[in-house]
């Protein structure tokens, strides 16, 4: 396979057949890691349903209370770090759950999470570093920016995969991407497409529910919960995205076919 190039039509089928295969393994890890936020999203819903029955005097009570308000700042500051924590955790876990499936193994959900947790902070230094390079970039003018994104695209899948960490995972994008950026682009560009077409059919499912919350309260638990589908459905599909994609480019780059990939977990 070396010397190739990266084919969109295998990168999206074998995308699809990982979701297909591991669906349920990959839909347990992107929902435990996804919960947090959804489960603060649900009680700041009961407590809006709650504080709507509340008369003007208790709402202010309420209001003027530092320990009501203090509780609520902490705990949100608590769950937002929880949730990117485990954010990086659910993707080093796809991302392995993906690779070893990949070589034709059948990888546990807890194994998936150990090594994920193995590996968490070279992950979230070399996710922090690229989010700025990126960011950088795109201050400058929209197009480096993107440029730069693909070029660091399988930053992440380096550190799970090669154990190579922050900038030097970054370089080691950069290379396996030579040659390969502009097909990363248009697979990325589809998967944009994908997610914003997800995104306007779970908004047109929402859009009822969104409707009768000012009657019945408890009904906006219900656009939360389709919500909290969207997020899982489009995390699975990133990650394995990506990991397909970092697998194909050894393969381009190296000559490593996924067998021998996957051997850097046993």
């Amino acid at each position: 396979m070396s010397g190739a190039g990266l084919d969109l039509g295998d990168v999206l089928g074998t995308t699809a057949r990982v979701v297909g295969k591991r669906f349920v393994s990959l839909l347990v890890i992107a929902a435990v890691c996804l919960a947090p936020s959804f489960v603060v999203g649900v009680v700041l819903a009961l407590v809006g349903a709650g504080a709507q029955r509340m008369d003007p005097e208790q709402m202010q009570r309420l209001a003027g209370n530092p320990g009501v308000l203090g509780g609520l700042v902490g705990g949100a500051v608590i769950v937002g770090v929880l949730s990117i924590v485990l954010n990086f955790v659910s993707q080093g876990a796809m991302l392995y759950t993906t690779i070893e499936h990949m070589a034709g193994r059948n990888p546990t959900i807890g194994a998936s999470l150990r090594v994920a947790l193995d590996k968490l902070l070279p992950i979230v230094g070399a996710s922090i570093l690229v989010g700025l390079v990126v960011m950088g970039g795109t201050l400058l003018c929209v197009v480096p920016g993107v440029i730069l994104a693909i070029m660091y695209y399988v930053a992440v899948p380096v550190v799970v995969a090669e154990g190579i960490h922050g900038v030097q995972a970054m370089r080691r994008s950069s290379e396996l991407t030579q040659g390969n950026r502009w097909m990363i682009f248009f697979t990325l560009l589809i998967f944009i497409v994908i997610a914003f077409a997800l995104g306007m059919a779970v908004g047109v499912a929402q859009m009822p529910f969104n409707m009768m919350v000012a009657e019945v309260p408890a009904l906006a638990i219900v656009p939360l919960v389709i919500g909290f589908g969207q997020n899982i459905l489009q995390a699975m599909l990133g990650s394995v995205l990506v990991g397909v994609i970092y697998a194909r480019l050894r393969g381009i780059r190296d000559g490593v076919d996924v067998q021998s990939l996957a051997n850097v977990f046993a």
